[in-house]
């Protein structure tokens, strides 16, 4: 991905794709306030926030280009703050969590395959929990502190966590994972990993798109059932799929089958649209299944001759 799509910034400024300009002039305001340097005085990543925000602003308002590869998509972290991007298996840090705001925001980027099928995916992050070190007292002796930690007690663990993601899944959906998240202090117990779904950029091998929620994928139809029609069983990325064949169909033809598309987090389902892009030619299972069809074939050369 050379540079963000504009709902990238918008989830800078802690917004959904679907925020209006006056609702981003209005998050900006707050963050700008909260996030400015003057606040957080020697602090560099106060100003590396401000930055951030000011950016996805500047960009969103149409005041600045998004340069390539500046890609500053982030979530609000657990401190309110957006967090850093998440790229993938990089392992990211957080401030250390407090006020009992324990939950941990991650990504997960998947092909659309990957989403039609769903299944188990890991992704490697850092989250917050004992320092093992200094057995989370913060201090390696009596008068030293722990320079695992630098005397906090916590420190940042890297995990690698499986996502369980359920098919059909949409990009922008989030999955949460009881108990994933940071570990505070004073024994309470771990807030959740919250993962957010994106879209993998690369061009599908198959040729599939998502427009939406709906799925458009170009298949190779059996010949038998181009030319019988009625129901039948397709593969449509990895997925059987039960679809019915208009009788004589031909190269060129879509075929929509409801409700079969992704899933967003408010119910709504996209539909699977199948482009017929040509016919596969399937050998008979047996000599019994072949003796018909070439008996079908003689009746259709009689009729014509």
């Amino acid at each position: 991905m050379n540079h963000c799509d504009l709902h990238c910034y918008k989830e800078t400024l802690g917004l959904p794709p679907t925020a209006t300009l006056e609702q981003i002039q209005k998050a900006y305001k707050k963050l700008r306030s909260k996030a400015h340097p003057d606040k957080h005085r020697g602090s560099v990543q106060a100003k590396e926030r401000f930055q951030r925000i000011q950016a996805a602003y500047e960009i969103l308002t149409g005041a600045r280009k998004p340069a390539p590869a500046s890609c500053t998509c982030n979530r609000p972290g657990p401190d309110g703050w957006p967090e850093p991007p998440f790229q993938g298996d990089g392992p990211q840090e957080d401030p250390a969590p407090h006020d009992g705001k324990l939950d941990k925001y991650s990504r997960i980027r998947l092909t659309l395959e990957e989403m039609f099928q769903g299944g188990v995916f890991s992704i490697t992050d850092k989250v917050w929990g004992r320092c093992e070190t200094c057995q989370g007292t913060g201090h390696r002796t009596n008068t030293t502190g722990c320079p695992d930690c630098q005397g906090q007690g916590m420190r940042h663990t890297p995990a690698r966590i499986g996502v369980p993601v359920p098919a059909r899944t949409a990009p922008g959906n989030d999955i949460t994972i009881a108990g994933a998240g940071h570990k505070g202090n004073g024994g309470a117990k771990r807030g959740n990993l919250i993962v957010s779904v994106i879209q993998d950029t690369k061009p599908d091998r198959r040729g599939a798109a998502l427009q939406g929620l709906d799925v458009e994928v170009p298949i190779q139809l059996d010949c038998l059932a181009a030319a019988l029609g009625g129901p039948t069983r397709i593969d449509v990325l990895g997925v059987p799929i039960n679809v019915s064949i208009p009788s004589r169909v031909s190269p060129g033809t879509w075929i929509a089958v409801r409700q079969e598309g992704l899933r967003s987090s408010n119910g709504r389902v996209g539909d699977l649209h199948l482009y017929i892009s040509g016919f596969d030619v399937i050998e008979p299972l047996n000599e019994q299944t072949r003796a018909a069809l070439r008996a079908a074939l003689e009746e259709v050369n009689r009729r014509s001759s």
